[in-house]
């Protein structure tokens, strides 16, 4: 409250704030509002006092090694742009964690500085802290900055490995999937015969499926079969079955799990030469033997000497299960899918189109 006034009521020189201030407190709306507001709260505040925006700021002395352009942070920025009073405050905090209190910024300009080499004047943006040089800059960037939540950079610190380096756990997905699917639907615009007067808008035409086709990906030279073209009625019937009955025979092949073909005496060689896992290259140690000759579970080739862990990364996938005690007849149908081993399918146009089709006739 007294952050806000001291926005609005600014005298240059005066002996006490409080006292500065006390005779204008009649002029804020705060019904309902608890003190010291919440930053979640001020929403409320703007809801009661029509004319005020108020945009929060925070500066945390623990990030200030960091390597980021600027130490704020933005805590939170009004939505509303238009109103006349747009009132900046910083949000501080004590050396005891819960008392934190506003101030008012009466210049952007100079607080930002640091973030440009320009030594005049600059006006901020209160999305990304982006200083600029004039109003008209600054106004054609606004639209654009606003469809983004409120952003700021932070560098990783160079000096620490673990902070400056990009890692992942999921070393298996780096290896190729046994099998695919890619899917095309194939759709004409069919007319409608509908007579609505009372709607503003009226429907000409529906989009149907006229057919489509399925091509199994797969390097394994034995599995591989021709593309499934199929056009006429009953087409989503159609590609249900399909897929159902591709992911039936896919589901054979890699449930069989072929054992290891005997080693080659290269191959043999190159698994004793092996000082590191081929998967997640972790060296062997006394810890992590040297134990598994890892094999391609479709044709049974020999593929690299893996540690233990990885070995059983490495299995193919079964679709993800929920366990249940009381399994009722859709469920058990849910448990027979969940079984089977995840079959990946690409569709042309999923997201835009076809998923249309396939959400309407998923009833199956």
């Amino acid at each position: 409250m007294w952050a806000v006034l001291s926005a609005l009521y600014h005298a240059k020189t005066h002996k006490n704030n409080v006292y500065s201030y006390s005779k204008y407190r009649g002029v804020l709306n705060l019904e309902g509002l608890s003190f010291p507001l919440q930053v979640k709260d001020i929403p409320k505040f703007e809801k009661l006092n029509t004319n005020i925006a108020v945009n929060v700021l925070y500066w945390d002395a623990d990030d200030s090694d960091r390597q980021q352009l600027s130490e704020f942070t933005i805590e939170y920025v009004s939505p509303e742009r238009e109103r006349d009073k747009q009132i900046n405050l910083l949000l501080l905090q004590d050396d005891v964690s819960s008392k934190r209190h506003y101030v008012w910024i009466s210049n952007m300009s100079r607080l930002v500085a640091g973030r440009t080499k320009y030594d005049g004047k600059t006006y901020v943006c209160n999305s990304c802290l982006h200083p600029f040089s004039n109003q008209r800059v600054l106004d054609n960037h606004i639209p654009f900055c606003i469809k983004h939540l409120p952003q700021q950079l932070v560098y990783p610190n160079a000096n620490d490995p673990k902070d400056c380096t990009l890692t992942f756990t999921d070393i298996q997905k780096q290896h190729k999937i046994p099998f695919y699917l890619v899917f095309d639907f194939e759709s004409f615009l069919a007319p409608l015969d509908i007579d609505d007067e009372d709607r503003n808008t009226r429907c000409i035409d529906e989009h149907q499926v006229s057919g489509f086709c399925c091509y199994r990906v797969t390097d394994y030279t034995q599995y591989q079969t021709p593309p499934r073209v199929y056009s006429g009625d009953n087409v989503m019937e159609t590609f249900y079955n399909h897929i159902i009955l591709e992911s039936n025979k896919i589901n054979e092949i890699i449930r069989e799990q072929r054992p290891m073909t005997p080693l080659s005496p290269e191959q043999l060689e190159v698994y004793k030469k092996a000082t590191v896992c081929g998967n997640c290259g972790e060296g062997f140690t006394h810890k992590n033997h040297k134990e598994v000759m890892h094999h391609n579970h479709v044709d049974g080739s020999f593929m690299f000497a893996a540690c233990n862990s990885c070995n059983l990364q490495l299995k193919p996938k079964k679709c993800k299960a929920t366990k249940r005690h009381h399994i009722t007849e859709d469920e058990g149908a849910r448990k027979h899918y969940e079984d089977n081993y995840f079959l990946p399918i690409v569709f042309h146009i999923l997201t835009s189109y076809d998923s249309h089709f396939v959400i309407k006739n998923v009833g199956r």
